[in-house]
């Protein structure tokens, strides 16, 4: 295809049988995974994940960086459950959600329930289903112990929602992970599962994001960390600085040890001081900074640099490998 003849006056481009849409969500394409087979109580919960990428014509106002964009791509879930199941099904999420956003250091957030605007059009379903939606929601926030705050209108157009509102280390809040009951698509995709009375029954569906989105998800970490990642996180977990030349190929093999355990290592060989590798790659914010010179060669050590300018020497090479693993495999921060 060439751009220049395909192109209409509108600034489209369309062949006849080759049209192609961006979804906006993955929900009904895991409706139609659900649909593609008879469905028991059997096989329920049925959970169905994927990182997908979903775009969004925000207003180009509101788009920016990282944390708003009009292409994205989500950890997006679908759970089937039957009614029965709902409610903890609910909290094994919300625990979920919370577990994984501690794991990555944000420990300062509320949640936030949304409800619909019952003047507003855009909601779908009768007033027994969303009443019913939103009290389960409710009681399962409430039950977490955490601050809860209304967001009335702020529902998805299909059914209430749990929005995890973290606070970074300044204090910004953003919005994480969300969880969102849904009574309203079953029905509209006529979802079934056979019950253990032989009777045909309606699935509960819950939309779960963990991460809400990747992009996004990196921007507040970035924002929340100022870029001082702990070691498990960071881009470059090591960095090997001969203090010469002729102490490259030494220092080569301690990297070389430490890429073995899976650590994110490499080493300096640029023509720069040593003074100069030390300065960029404390800029650079990289965890650790492994030096070694004759001493060092002799002893079958290192000297150990951390990012905040702290530094021992004459560290045995198997006790850094063992304290580097240790930080990494422990999520602190250093």
């Amino acid at each position: 295809m060439k751009l220049d003849e395909e192109v209409d006056e509108h600034g489209v481009v369309r062949k006849q049988g080759q049209d192609y849409y961006l979804k906006p969500m993955n929900c009904p394409f895991h409706i139609l995974i659900y649909k593609a087979q008879a469905r028991s109580y059997r096989d329920l919960p049925l959970r169905m994940f994927e990182f997908g990428s979903v775009y969004r014509y925000e207003k180009s106002g509101v788009v920016h960086g990282l944390t708003r964009v009009r292409g994205m791509t989500q950890d997006d879930a679908h759970l089937f459950v039957t009614l029965e199941d709902m409610e903890s099904e609910l909290q094994s999420v919300l625990k979920f959600v919370l577990d994984l956003l501690r794991d990555y250091g944000l420990t300062d957030f509320y949640l936030e329930l949304s409800t619909r605007d019952k003047d507003n059009e855009k909601f779908v379903g009768n007033d027994e289903l969303w009443d019913k939606a939103t009290e389960t929601l409710a009681k399962v926030a409430t039950d977490s112990g955490l601050e809860l705050v209304p967001d009335p209108g702020g529902a998805a157009f299909y059914g209430p929602k749990i929005s995890v509102q973290a606070r970074d280390a300044i204090g910004r809040t953003w919005q994480m992970s969300t969880i969102q009951l849904d009574f309203n698509l079953p029905e509209r995709f006529d979802i079934e599962y056979t019950a253990s009375d032989g009777q045909k029954k309606r699935p509960v569906m819950i939309h779960r994001a963990l991460f809400g989105s990747i992009e996004r998800f990196f921007a507040v970490l970035t924002e929340h960390y100022a870029g001082h990642f702990p070691p498990w996180l960071a881009p470059v977990q090591v960095m090997g600085i001969p203090v010469a030349d002729e102490f490259a190929p030494y220092l080569s093999s301690v990297i070389a040890k430490l890429k073995q355990h899976g650590v994110r290592a490499e080493i300096d060989l640029g023509d720069d001081r040593m003074q100069k590798k030390i300065r960029n790659h404390t800029k650079d914010k990289i965890p650790f900074q492994l030096i070694a010179g004759g001493d060092d060669q002799a002893s079958n050590s290192v000297s150990f640099r951390y990012r905040n300018g702290e530094q021992v020497n004459s560290v045995a090479v198997d006790d850094a490998i063992a304290l580097i693993l240790d930080a990494i495999e422990s999520k602190k921060q250093v």
